[in-house]
């Protein structure tokens, strides 16, 4: 993830995913029907002050890839 939607995580990536690709991966995951298990990782909240992003981009992520839909 880019950290512009993903600031706090130990290995920030400039130019990485954006938010809208991310939760349209997560998605496409949930829909094929082979996702059997899910493990979030490098959301760090104790890295910055407001968190609120990036972990709300993981409640996401995490929603999307089990089948709620962005539209």
């Amino acid at each position: 993830m880019d950290p512009a939607y993903a600031p706090c995580t130990g290995t920030t990536v400039r130019g990485g995913l954006t938010w809208r690709e991310a939760r349209f991966a997560a998605e496409e995951l949930g829909d094929s029907g082979q996702l059997a298990s899910l493990d979030l990782v490098e959301v760090n909240p104790g890295l910055r002050r407001q968190t609120n992003e990036t972990v709300e981009l993981g409640h996401c992520l995490i929603a999307d890839a089990m089948g709620r839909k962005i539209l």
